[in-house]
């Protein structure tokens, strides 16, 4: 517990020690006379003690008197000038005003004449004139010399045989004419060998040989017409012709063999054994 501080009477400034001289009774010493003895030392300061508790606030003080003026300021920079604002709407045209009175000085003197001016743009076509009259015709002219002769062209490929045209119609029977000498024995008839020949895999036209003869002539004409027979690698069908027709034509090359070209009639494509009859022209 914290010792007590001194009182007023009693403290002694912080450090300085108290007065060691004794104190002699002034009543007198003798016997039996009490014996005053010398002060002993202070003792050390107490504690502090606990902080008391926090007193209410003050009033408000009275407001101050108000302060004096103070010296005016320097002038400030002008400040740059603003935008131009947008343009006003235009007003409505004032009335006309009354008629001046006519002028009453001398007429001016004319003007000098100005420069001329630049020509205009040129006007649109005018519409065409009727045709004029045809005029005499003119003297004729001297023949031009002959041209030279253009060179040969490049011989071209033989053509396609065209398709047979129509059988014509049958003409009036003539009148009958006199009765011929007697004729001689008759002719053999046309006899046609059979051949069957592979026009190979999706042709419309080509040629075909066909060897192995002897005794023939070259240069011979062939008569090679498709036939009727049936074709074993088809079905024994006689209908081919029906379906694709063939024409073809030929000549001797030499002793041994015959060359046929063909195309197909109706443009179809031929693929296959087509059966085929030639005789060789004598």
């Amino acid at each position: 517990m914290p010792r007590n501080k001194r009182t007023a009477s009693t403290a002694r400034a912080p450090g300085r020690k108290q007065d060691a001289t004794p104190l002699i009774d002034r009543v007198g010493v003798g016997a039996g006379a009490p014996n005053l003895g010398i002060d002993g030392r202070d003792g050390e300061d107490g504690y502090d003690g606990m902080p008391g508790t926090q007193g209410p606030p003050g009033a408000a003080g009275a407001a101050g008197a108000a302060g004096a003026a103070g010296p005016t300021g320097l002038a400030g920079l002008p400040g740059l000038d603003g935008d131009d604002g947008a343009d006003g709407l235009d007003g409505f045209p004032g009335a006309v005003g009354p008629a001046g009175p006519p002028g009453t000085g001398a007429a001016g003197a004319p003007g000098v004449a100005g420069p001329p001016g630049a020509d205009g743009a040129d006007g649109a076509d005018g519409f065409d004139g009727a045709p004029g009259a045809m005029g005499p015709q003119g003297p004729i002219g001297n023949t031009g010399a002959t041209g030279a002769t253009g060179s040969r062209g490049f011989e071209g490929f033989p053509g396609f045989d065209g398709n047979d045209g129509l059988d014509g119609f049958d003409g009036f029977p003539g009148a009958q004419g006199p009765q011929g000498p007697a004729g001689g024995g008759g002719g053999g008839g046309l006899t046609l060998t059979a051949i069957v020949k592979d026009l190979g895999v999706a042709r419309r036209s080509g040629t075909f040989d066909v060897t192995g003869l002897a005794g023939l002539v070259a240069g011979k004409q062939v008569l090679i017409v498709q036939s009727a027979a049936q074709v074993a690698s088809k079905g024994n069908a006689r209908d081919e012709a029906e379906m694709d027709l063939v024409v073809a034509t030929g000549y001797v090359v030499d002793a041994a063999t015959i060359r046929a070209h063909w195309f197909a009639a109706n443009g179809s494509v031929i693929v296959g054994d087509v059966a085929f009859g030639y005789a060789v022209s004598g």
